[in-house]
């Protein structure tokens, strides 16, 4: 998944560098929620993975709040209107 996830969210940022023409005020959220979702994808679907082989958070109070930052990044961008 992680691997899938990295990989489509580089093809979409590929194309609106290759066509212009796709970037307007609307896909400038699409172009924004590809970013975030590579970060959470990059940080936190490891951290999580990490923590359900060991069976437990080995990432302390840091790990935490950065792994939180970057899923509430993601989801407020579903939110936007």
């Amino acid at each position: 998944m992680f691997a899938a996830t990295i990989f489509s969210n580089i093809v979409v940022l590929g194309i609106f560098v290759k066509y212009k023409e796709l970037r307007t005020a609307t896909n400038a959220i699409i172009i924004n929620l590809a970013f975030t979702d590579i970060g959470v994808s990059g940080i936190g679907y490891p951290m999580s993975a990490a923590s359900d082989l060991h069976g437990s958070w080995k990432f302390g109070y840091t790990g935490c709040q950065v792994l939180q930052f970057r899923q509430g990044e993601s989801f407020e961008h579903l939110n936007a209107r």
